[in-house]
């Protein structure tokens, strides 16, 4: 899969797309639905190039992996950015944390922002600073000048510093060396993205111009899915009751359901969104669509509880019915 990405200007399709398994006919849905599949693929651990910083409680924090080296598929990451920044209706939908996205973008990052990436190891070289204690019960400690990065990276913070025992005096110099590594540990990935980018002429200051968001934005979409939104992308056709149902049901999503039904409906799982909604359509319990068109239809509901639960069942079954 992964390799050069061949951008054609205003073709955004920048492959053709066949399912082993699956009938179907790329004219451009089965491609954006390879395009979320692989952003699904990359927030997993079925592929190296991400790690999830974060947890159950406090949310997944997806970052770069920095004991992955692998530089084709950096790179290759880095022009699927750059196509996407050149083709804004096309997206990437993956979910990185905003230091990341400031890290690529060139802009100053603090050790505030890197904590909110990773805030049990912030949490661990604060309680080493801050820790009251004597110079024998510090020393007991065992500490050295190495500090085991995410992902298990172990590095050395001076050279030799793994023979070099951290005392009271300099523990000052050991978490602000840390902190450094801590904050540097993704440059080399960083570097391999950039080179990606490069290949599409993005320049760096034109990165420089956006909020983290904005740059998020063009690469990976809108993670929030408001109903106003949908409302402008959507055009419905079909009975004024079963509109309203629709739309009642659409109230009662969530951002996941909703952008489930993006992907459903067109192969694409963020906004931006253009797609076509035929009501009454069919028969029975599941709705279909025809991504390459982005249409989608539905049959006839009772009410909106009933166009809930059938659009919930039609969107949770995935491509079933899909043309």
């Amino acid at each position: 899969m992964f390799g050069t990405v061949d951008y054609h200007g205003v073709n955004a399709r920048w492959w053709v797309c066949r399912f082993a398994g699956e009938e179907g006919s790329d004219a451009g849905g089965l491609w954006r639905d390879c395009m979320s599949n692989i952003a699904d693929e990359l927030m997993s651990n079925r592929t190296p190039l991400f790690i999830n910083s974060g947890n159950a409680v406090d949310g997944e924090v997806w970052v770069l992996n920095p004991a992955c080296h692998d530089n084709v598929k950096f790179r290759f990451l880095g022009q699927l950015f750059g196509a996407c920044i050149r083709h804004p209706a096309e997206t990437l939908p993956i979910n990185l944390a905003p230091y990341i996205w400031k890290k690529l973008a060139g802009k100053p990052v603090t050790w505030e922002d890197f904590s909110a990436v990773a805030p049990k190891i912030a949490a661990s070289i604060g309680q080493i600073e801050k820790m009251e204690c004597s110079e024998e019960e510090f020393e007991d400690l065992c500490l050295d000048f190495t500090f085991t990065m995410l992902g298990g990276v172990e590095v050395e913070l001076t050279p030799g510093g793994a023979d070099r025992y951290v005392t009271l005096a300099d523990r000052a110099e050991f978490c602000e060396l840390a902190k450094q590594a801590c904050m540097n540990q993704f440059d080399s990935q960083i570097s391999l993205i950039r080179s990606g980018l490069d290949d599409y002429s993005i320049p760096a200051v034109a990165l420089l111009l956006w909020t983290p968001d904005e740059f998020q934005t063009q690469v990976a979409g809108s993670l929030e899915i408001p109903v106003e939104a949908l409302r402008k992308g959507i055009q419905v056709s079909g009975d004024n009751d079963q509109k309203k149902y629709f739309w009642e049901a659409i109230e009662r999503m969530t951002n996941e359901q909703r952008s489930m039904m993006l992907k459903f409906a067109t192969g694409r799982s963020r906004l931006p969104l253009h797609m076509t909604l035929n009501l009454g359509r069919g028969s029975g319990r599941y709705g279909r669509s025809a991504t390459c068109s982005f249409e989608m239809y539905l049959p006839t509901f009772e009410d909106a509880d009933d166009m809930y639960d059938g659009l919930v069942t039609t969107i949770a079954c995935g491509s079933f019915g899909n043309d």
